[in-house]
């Protein structure tokens, strides 16, 4: 291919394509070691202040990349993004199987970091862009195409979710913690050999001869653009009500529930498969039609939100065996806003800047939910409940206001 700055689209759009995506999303997503990668932290003598510092080392490391990463796939190519991201969080899941102490583990988590970050920018984007060409061919509309492949991805995802949720904890008995970790590491090695396979989309560098001032532009459409920041804002609030206490709090939770190690993937199963059905019914959501899209797109917010809400709730009064249940209420969450919530940020954004204002959105995501994270792992080692009041005081009131917000949007819009 020629070095000139003109560069043409190098592939016709095809199923083969976006099924290679959708694998790559569900190995590269789908948080295989989420059940068991506190384990590994107690099995070192380490406690749940570790686990939340070393989260939010990851996404600092995340927040250092994921903008730039954003910048070039819209600059070049999102497919190289893609492999090189996944080879790098393998060497950082191999690090962290063999890690035993602190200061390891810790360099482990900011490879991966690095890693989800430079793929994070372009996996989702080359899937819409991938998502858009097969709609033009196939005279379907382009926003019911994505939302369509988005919910298989992610389908996908909570179903190799549920079932790791169920065999990494069996796993890690059997071979150890760090062998389980490292068979995850291998399904990023397997992320990457399937990126190589997709066909690339590579933009026309002559369009954006300066990188600098197209990464200011892409992240100044967010705050310029009226019709996309209230979905902006939506979307982070609809993550973070569930992310950072998926990610520090569910497993903890379970143990101060009194339920044992070996219980635990059953738990996480139990949640995922809430979210896998959450999927589903976010694309028959998006196809009714009885209800205007735009009219949809509130309620949809409050349906994101409002189950991790209600779980939260709970688990602020009283842990105990019963009332773990209520955790399937971030489960909901999780499955539905993945679905749906960036998919409205899609539909408001000029696609020159997609990858760009794509990381930025998900910086702000990790910023703040690295704030979260590091609140939440002190708040739990006096008591899970008083973490959880964190979460349902507050992000009740923003969720109210922020619906208020987006139904104002749809009505000028």
């Amino acid at each position: 291919m020629s070095m000139s700055k003109t560069r043409q689209l190098v592939a016709e759009p095809g199923e083969k394509s976006l099924r290679l995506i959708r694998w790559e999303i569900g190995l590269t997503s789908a948080q295989l070691a989420a059940s068991i990668a506190y384990l590994q932290f107690r099995h070192n003598g380490l406690d749940i202040s570790n686990f939340g510092t070393a989260n939010a080392l990851m996404v600092v490391v995340q927040l250092l990349f994921n903008v730039p990463a954003g910048v070039v796939a819209d600059w070049l190519s999102q497919k190289w993004l893609n492999v090189i991201g996944d080879a790098m969080a393998f060497i950082g899941f191999m690090c962290f199987a063999l890690s035993s102490t602190f200061g390891s583990i810790l360099i482990a988590y900011a490879i991966v970091g690095a890693g989800n970050a430079i793929s994070m920018g372009a996996n989702y984007t080359l899937l819409a862009r991938h998502a858009s060409d097969y709609a033009t061919v196939s005279n379907m509309p382009a926003h019911e195409t994505f939302v369509r492949e988005l919910t298989k991805s992610k389908q996908l995802v909570f179903l190799l979710m549920a079932l790791s949720s169920l065999g990494m904890p069996v796993l890690a008995s059997w071979l150890g913690v760090g062998a389980a970790i490292g068979i995850v590491g291998l399904t990023f090695l397997a992320g990457a050999i399937l990126a190589l396979r997709v066909d690339d989309l590579i933009v026309d560098g002559s369009q954006t001869p300066n990188p600098m001032r197209h990464a200011k532009e892409g992240v100044l459409f967010i705050f310029r653009h009226r019709g996309a920041r209230p979905w902006v804002v939506a979307y982070l609030v609809s993550m973070l009500v569930w992310q950072p206490s998926m990610a520090v709090l569910f497993t903890p939770t379970i143990l101060a529930a009194g339920i044992s190690e070996s219980n635990i993937g059953i738990c996480w199963a139990m949640t995922i498969v809430v979210a896998y059905f959450a999927t589903r019914a976010a694309r028959q959501y998006t196809s009714a039609t009885s209800v205007k899209e735009r009219d949809r797109q509130p309620l949809s917010f409050i349906i994101a939100t409002l189950p991790a809400l209600l779980a939260a709730s709970i688990l602020s009064v009283d842990v105990n065996y019963w009332t773990i249940g209520a955790y399937v209420g971030f489960g909901f969450s999780l499955g539905w806003s993945q679905s749906l919530m960036m998919a409205y940020i899609q539909q408001h954004i000029d696609p020159k800047y997609n990858n760009t204002v794509v990381s930025t959105v998900t910086t702000l995501v990790m910023a703040c939910g690295a704030i979260l994270v590091i609140l939440y792992g002190y708040l739990a080692s006096v008591s899970i409940g008083l973490a959880m009041t964190w979460t349902a005081i507050p992000f009740s009131v923003l969720v109210l206001g922020i619906f208020s917000w987006c139904r104002a949007s749809t009505k000028t819009h």
